[in-house]
């Protein structure tokens, strides 16, 4: 958020958030999906940009192969816009037939494990740091509680909401 209001004319800001943001806090980061840009986090542009060239050489292949493969309609592997907003629309299309077969299969009729919210402290008072260096800022900013299927907010103990 630094980052953001630091180098950019922000205005206003939604940023969603999930119960689950109060289960881990400040966790290393060890998947590509959730690396930090090496322009927020302060790692040098060769060591960030190296981890994505070396991580997976069949799926650089398969890149390469699909990004000759391009056309104005969206394929399944095309997954972001031109405007670099995440889509996956094409990609997730699947055939559900019955409702009842496609949730046993799913996993949406399981027993989840109780999750403790172990880091609500750490959450909250980042959630009230953030909205500090907005008002700070004049930057307007909306949290959003992200939904969450029915059946998994039984993990959670509702006592500690």
């Amino acid at each position: 958020m630094e980052y953001l209001l630091k180098n950019y004319n922000v205005k206003s800001i939604i940023m969603p958030l999930t119960i689950s943001s109060a289960t881990k806090f400040n966790e290393e980061r060890n998947s590509l999906n959730y690396y930090m840009n090496p322009y927020v986090s302060g790692e040098s542009k060769f060591n960030f940009y190296g981890k994505y060239l070396f991580e997976s050489p069949l799926n650089r292949i398969e890149k390469i192969k699909n990004s000759k493969k391009k056309s104005y309609v969206q394929e399944s592997f095309d997954v972001f816009n031109i405007d670099g907003s995440y889509d996956k629309s094409q990609r997730d299309i699947e055939y559900i037939g019955n409702i009842e077969t496609y949730k046993n299969n799913y996993g949406f009729n399981k027993a989840y494990f109780h999750v403790e919210m172990s880091h609500m402290d750490e959450a909250l008072s980042s959630i009230s740091h953030i909205k500090d260096l907005c008002r700070k800022r004049n930057v307007e900013i909306t949290f959003i509680l992200c939904p969450m299927y029915d059946e998994e907010n039984k993990r959670y103990d509702k006592k500690e909401f």
